[in-house]
């Protein structure tokens, strides 16, 4: 597999001493209970039963003599655990080489799922960035397999803000818009993107018209665009139109367009 470049094993003594302060917390949390009934507040410490319990249920919310060991290469990253000393799983993934992409989410954690022809592994994100080397040399892996095709769900994408990437977000190179197809709506759809409203608001020209706009920018790059483009705009125009006619707009100042108009930078 190559060498191993960064790693990371979890605390023994950080996992007793969790256990430790969840023991402590039951029973302080019982003892509240009894006072708030009326009851007396310590009568039950005397009762092995009630201390067995709470062992228990610390035990297994703890898991103090379990641990995982994380460990990373140039190309791969591989996942260790032990029970009580005894290697009961290992799972190894090829980074650069990643089929699968997922995330889930419950009420305390965030789990992020990778998956390559063979095996697959699935951490707490917490766990997958406990170490700052270890995590950059698994994004990297994670941004070359997507730029090869590698199927990611959509939260996934949210999480590791895939799209923030130019690379991945315009595989084979940004498009032209070809404003002159667009209908007066998809103008102003575009139009209220951040980006393009910050550039027009700069150069002097906020309150352009539809028709202005496609007059004065015939195409738009998709890259000077903060959000997504929508991919109905590039498109063929549903009307038998010439690909270099502009579609016909409405007449300046209608109000379906100015309604329009409005719904966008009120939404936007």
């Amino acid at each position: 597999m190559g060498s191993i470049l960064a790693w990371h094993k979890e605390s023994k003594r950080g996992k007793v001493a969790l256990f430790v302060v969840s023991l402590a917390l039951l029973a302080g949390g019982f003892t509240l209970i009894r006072v708030l009934d009326g009851d007396p507040p310590f009568e039950w410490a005397t009762a092995w039963p009630v201390w067995l319990v709470f062992v228990v249920v610390a035990w297994l919310i703890t898991g103090p003599f379990t641990y995982k060991v994380l460990s990373a290469g140039a190309d791969w990253f591989q996942y260790d655990y032990y029970w009580y000393g005894i290697h009961k799983r290992n799972h190894v993934i090829k980074l650069y080489r990643l089929r699968q992409i997922n995330f889930g989410s419950g009420p305390t954690v965030m789990t992020l799922g990778l998956a390559d022809d063979e095996d697959n592994i699935g951490l707490a994100l917490r766990e997958w960035q406990s170490d700052r080397r270890m995590w950059d040399l698994v994004y990297n892996g994670i941004l070359h397999s997507v730029a090869a095709g590698a199927r990611v769900d959509p939260n996934a994408r949210d999480l590791l803000e895939l799209d923030q990437v130019p690379q991945l977000r315009f595989p084979d190179g940004p498009r032209d818009i070809d404003v002159t197809r667009l209908s007066d709506i998809q103008v102003w759809e575009l139009m209220a993107d951040p980006l393009l409203q910050e550039t027009m608001a700069k150069s002097g020209m906020a309150d352009m018209s539809a028709a202005q706009f496609r007059e004065a920018y015939p195409t738009w790059p998709e890259n000077v665009l903060r959000n997504p483009a929508n991919p109905a705009w590039f498109a063929d125009h549903p009307d038998p139109l010439d690909g270099n006619t502009a579609p016909r707009e409405q007449p300046e100042g209608d109000p379906e367009d100015e309604r329009w108009g409005r719904f966008y930078r009120r939404e936007h």
